[in-house]
């Protein structure tokens, strides 16, 4: 920038110079003269202009350098954690696979009367809120052959889902004593 102004400066300068030795008329002269500072007054400040947007640009360069520094470190730290999901997935993509295309649902308990069932019902939907609402957990009434309604803890699932659906059953204690979450194929 400092150049850049110094070149304005001295053309101005070898302008004015040139103008004040000719013989022209004076207004012409003035003329002249005050192209020649418009000239110069634009100049510096085009040049202060893109000096600013230079450092600001050159900041902004910086910045990204640094967060894209921070985020690698990030992901650095957070390798084990992707690693270990990373072969979760993996391996629940295999157990669904072994599957085949067959559903499955967890049944949390199962008894003659949905009345019995319907405190049990009411504590997930209490842990999960809105999961009645949305019927990942129901009441339904017995299999042809039976007398048992069951509590059921999601449904169409894979077999991947269900046995995290049924870890979650377990792990919160929703089967009543004497009773376990067990996985079901849908009928």
């Amino acid at each position: 920038m400092f150049w850049t102004i110094a070149g304005l400066v001295i053309a101005a300068g070898a302008s004015l110079a040139t103008l004040s030795e000719n013989e022209k008329s004076r207004v012409r002269k003035l003329l002249l003269i005050g192209l020649a500072m418009a000239g110069l007054v634009v100049g510096t400040v085009f040049a202060v202009s893109e000096n600013r947007e230079k450092n600001e640009a050159t900041s902004r360069e910086q910045q990204i350098a640094s967060d894209l520094k921070d985020a690698k470190a990030q992901l650095k730290t957070q390798d084990d954690l992707l690693s270990l999901v990373n072969a979760t997935v993996g391996d629940l993509g295999i157990l669904n696979r072994l599957s085949g295309k067959a559903k499955y649902y967890v049944r949390i308990s199962a008894d003659t009367s949905p009345a019995r069932l319907q405190p049990y019902l009411a504590a997930v939907d209490a842990q999960f809120k809105g999961a009645q609402s949305s019927g990942l957990v129901l009441i339904r009434p017995p299999k042809p052959g039976s007398q048992n309604y069951e509590l059921v803890f999601g449904s169409g699932l894979d077999v991947a889902a269900a046995a995290v659906f049924k870890q979650l059953a377990d792990s919160h204690h929703f089967p009543p004593t004497g009773q376990f979450a067990v996985i079901e194929p849908e009928p």
